[in-house]
């Protein structure tokens, strides 16, 4: 589908749309402008490229506000699949100043963009393009075409390939040999980004040395469609075994493109970037930024392939975050998955809400609660990803809470998806004075559908009172609403 195009953009004198950067200046001007093609619209990547920054928090934000944070004068970043050169201007803008920049792109296309965009916002001392693929070997390569952010490298025609296109025989790096041929930038704290659909981990595998060698502080790599081949599943996550054997901690970011909590990255159905972290390099509980309009997530693995995501499948990941203690990002960052069933728990807590005072929605989502707390409350939703202007960024299963105190505490299936219960209601009760909560406790009949369902925990009403009672809670009550077990306490 051909997306319409965006209103109110400038125009150049050849036609071109300048699309200013959401990133901005201390001053509060754009750090960059990027010149859009007139039919930019009609591109499937350069579109959702220019939504984004236009009409959201910015394209892949969560991951320029990374690069942001964690960026120190004198870096070097080294942008594999460059594109057009957002994330390299985004690099060599940031606040620190003083960065340098590696863009290696092998497209005729997009290195005239790239070229275009490097000097028109006036970058060309800090951004050396590199006209290259990348991969594990040096040599020469074919690179098929489909849009300007999917064209791939392969010896063999890829089935995404634009029909009737013939290839182009274009040279291939390795990240090796791109800084061994740079001794002047030996020893510099080194980011690296790569985008090349499909074929990252031979990337990878061809930066060993430099990966090695203790300057890499990140690496952001991308999951995309390729993955949803088995050997190209394996290749990944063989690739990703490689990189925390050399103590790199793999992470992400629950939406592609909103501000959100960095947690840790285990393998299943989602599409989006990697962040392995190396171990001298301190992360944030979370990127924050502007709320902004929902722009739509990448699909799922499932929804673009013919392997689905069925009952065993969806256990399986269950049990992958559980042994990790991870929180399942993927699933928090759709609301479809949030607003099942939201309207039917507050609806069983009703007459249970307060009419003042303050709250805390831990784990709100699509913020149902707040449709029926009274002008007079005062109302503070808790989430993994930024659904409003109020809402508090915290992973509670990397035991994260906002410091402050509520008069009341609401979770409506929360506890369920936590791992450390106990710590959480202990950490609810010095926070709040009052806790309403639903639950749906556990049977034997029932486990394979809880981690079907993606629960993590399976507690009995007597098991439940008894974490209650050790937290510190009095005055317990449990009343059952099938199918929920409705807990209020003080």
């Amino acid at each position: 589908m051909i997306e319409k195009e965006l209103p109110n953009l400038k125009s150049a004198s050849d036609g071109s749309k300048l699309l200013p950067s959401f990133q901005q200046n201390a001053e509060g001007t754009a750090r960059f402008v990027m010149v859009l093609p007139q039919a930019y619209h009609e591109d499937p990547g350069l579109s959702i490229m220019a939504r984004c920054e236009a009409l959201h928090s910015g394209y892949e934000f969560p991951y320029r506000k990374f690069l942001d944070s964690h960026l120190e004068a004198g870096d070097v970043f080294i942008d594999i699949g460059a594109h057009f050169g957002i994330y390299s201007l985004s690099a060599v803008t940031a606040p620190c100043g003083g960065v340098s920049s590696l863009a290696v792109e092998p497209d005729p296309h997009n290195l005239r963009a790239l070229k275009l965009w490097t000097a028109v916002n006036q970058k060309t001392d800090q951004i050396e393009i590199i006209e290259a693929a990348c991969g594990d070997r040096s040599g020469m390569t074919k690179l098929w075409f489909y849009s300007t952010m999917g064209h791939q490298v392969s010896d063999e025609r890829p089935k995404d390939a634009l029909a009737g296109v013939d290839p182009s025989e274009v040279p291939m790096v390795t990240i090796d040999q791109i800084l061994a041929d740079r001794p002047a930038l030996s020893g510099r704290r080194t980011f690296i980004k790569i985008d090349v659909e499909g074929i990252e981990p031979e990337v990878i595998a061809g930066a060993m040395r430099t990966l090695e060698s203790g300057t890499v502080m990140a690496v952001i790599f991308e999951k995309g469609e390729a993955y949803v081949e088995p050997d190209r599943e394996k290749a990944l996550e063989l690739v990703c075994k490689s990189l925390q054997a050399k103590g790199f901690t793999l992470k992400w970011f629950p939406h592609l493109h909103l501000p959100g909590v960095c947690i840790p990255w285990v393998s299943g159905d989602e599409m989006g970037n990697i962040v392995a972290v190396a171990r001298e390099l301190e992360t944030l509980d979370a990127y924050d930024g502007p709320a902004c309009s929902y722009p739509p997530p990448p699909p799922s693995l499932s929804d673009i392939s013919d392997y689905p995501c069925d009952e065993k499948a969806r256990a399986d990941f269950t049990k992958r975050l559980i042994a990790a203690k991870a929180s399942d990002g993927w699933r928090w960052s759709h609301p479809p998955n949030l607003e099942e069933g939201a309207v039917d728990r507050v609806k069983a807590v009703g007459d249970l809400l307060p009419r003042d005072g303050s709250v805390i929605d831990i784990g709100a989502g699509t913020m149902a609660l707040f449709g029926k707390m009274p002008i007079a409350v005062t109302y503070t939703p808790l989430d993994l990803v930024r659904y409003s202007d109020a809402t508090v960024l915290a992973d509670l299963n990397q035991a994260q809470f906002p410091d402050g105190h509520w008069d009341c505490a609401v979770l409506l299936e929360t506890l369920e998806f936590i791992h450390d219960a106990a710590w959480l209601l202990q950490t609810v009760k010095k926070a709040a004075d009052h806790l309403i909560m639903t639950y749906r406790v556990s049977d034997e009949t029932a486990m394979a559908d809880r981690r079907t369902a993606g629960y993590f925990n399976d507690y009995s009403a007597e098991q439940l009172r008894g974490l209650l009672e050790a937290a510190g809670w009095v005055e317990i009550e449990l009343q059952t609403v099938a199918p929920y077990t409705i807990v209020t306490a003080k």
